[in-house]
Parts: C-alpha cells; sequence; structure tokens
C-alpha cells in the first residue's frame, strides 16, 4: 500500500534550502515589461507563465512552493469575475460604495432591512413608496413582496 504522506525524505530531489532573496535579481521582468504585456492585452495567464519562465529560481523550487508562487501571481494577474444576483442588499451595497451614500441618503443594506422590517413588507402586504434614492428601497420592496402583493411607487423631484 502507498504511503500518502508523500516521497520519502531521500527521495526528494529539490527543497528550498538554496534559494536566497535577492530581490529584483530572481526576476528577468521587471515591472514596464508585466505593463507591457497588460498593453498589449496578454491573458492573466500569459503574464503568470512569462513570470515563471522568467524566474531564475522557479525550477529549483519544490513543487508546494512551485504552486504557492502561481497561485500568488494568478491573483495578482489573472482576472476573476463573480457573478452575484442583484438583490436590495447588493444593490444597496453597491450604490452606497459607489456614491459614497450621497444618492441614496447614506442608505446602508442594514439600515435598507430594518426599514423593510419595520414597515412589515412581505408577501401579499400593500406597500405605497415614496423616495428619492433611485429607487432602492420601492425596488427592495418590490424583491420582498415576491409577485404576491400591491406596491405602488412615487419619486419625489427636486426643485432646481
Amino acid at each position: 500500500m502507498p504511503s500518502q504522506l508523500g516521497p520519502k525524505v531521500d527521495e526528494v530531489d529539490k527543497d528550498n534550502s538554496q534559494l536566497v532573496d535577492r530581490n529584483e535579481d530572481n526576476q528577468a521582468l521587471k515591472a514596464e515589461d508585466i505593463e507591457e504585456l497588460k498593453r498589449q492585452g496578454k491573458a492573466g495567464a500569459d503574464i503568470v507563465e512569462a513570470l515563471c519562465s522568467n524566474s531564475v529560481t522557479f525550477d529549483t523550487k519544490t513543487e508546494f512552493a512551485q504552486d504557492k508562487y502561481i497561485k500568488r501571481k494568478s491573483k495578482k494577474y489573472v482576472l476573476r469575475v463573480t457573478l452575484r444576483r442583484p438583490t436590495g442588499r447588493t444593490l444597496c451595497e453597491t450604490l452606497f460604495e459607489k456614491s459614497n451614500g450621497q444618492r441614496t441618503w447614506n442608505l446602508r443594506g442594514d439600515t435598507l432591512a430594518a426599514a423593510l422590517s419595520l414597515a412589515n413588507v412581505g408577501a401579499n402586504s400593500r406597500v405605497l413608496v415614496v423616495e428619492s434614492c433611485q429607487g432602492l428601497l420601492a425596488s427592495a420592496c418590490a424583491e420582498r413582496l415576491g409577485g404576491a402583493g400591491n406596491r405602488r411607487a412615487a419619486r419625489r423631484r427636486r426643485r432646481r
């Protein structure tokens, strides 16, 4: 039965004991070169591959250290997109961060939830909303109603 602990100590052919941090001497690619690759439209995976191939010490590292290096560089250069369902809370957080609270009357996600709870907005409710924070409160009420209920919304306009 093979050992699940990995290879024996005398079977390991690489270790990190000889690695010396020589600042930028270990990496042949400079920051300007990486910026040029970005300007050329290279994918993040291509930039990580270029960093690995231009690293003086990459081949001498252990497999674990190589994986760690690739993960760290991927986190920095590979674009990741996370799709999230647009709920009242996520919209509120996004608008709050984008306008620093100015356009949403400083309405945060927790305040929005408290307002909806205190107003007893839920399924089969009849709700009248008058607001001036970009339809955020009206859309959160519509989400809470879930298609079962009646909602009317009005918007107060500012005089110019």
